[in-house]
């Protein structure tokens, strides 16, 4: 069964096999997803493994718990980019995500035009 919001691309299950590398970090994820630390600490209370927990944390997160967050693959690169930079970047090549981490970009321009602070 395919959890599958109105009005979004994603998938839950195509959300967590991109994310399965990042498991272990599945709650600093939520976090950044803009999840609350009350529904993320019941995630845990609940489940038996972090798979389980990054699964209904993403659940959570395409339910749209938190209006602020829309679900989006621009949105998950986002959250993942300081816990797993290799993931994100691979779900951006793959879905075609542009200016996901435009802070270190603006940072990197900066540097490379002699406009560091």
């Amino acid at each position: 069964c395919a959890l599958k919001m109105a009005g979004s691309n994603l998938n839950h299950h195509e959300v967590f096999q991109e994310c399965k590398h990042c498991t272990a970090d599945w709650y600093k994820i939520g976090l950044n997803l803009g999840i609350p630390h009350h529904i993320l600490n019941s995630i845990k209370h609940d489940c038996s493994n972090c798979d389980q927990c990054m699964s209904n944390m993403l659940a959570k997160w395409l339910q749209k718990v938190n209006q602020k967050i829309i679900p989006s693959w621009r949105s998950l690169c986002q959250a993942l980019c300081d816990v797993d930079k290799t993931t994100a970047d691979q779900i951006a090549e793959k879905h075609h995500v542009t200016d996901y981490n435009k802070q270190e970009e603006i940072r990197m321009v900066s540097k490379v035009h002699g406009f560091q602070k």
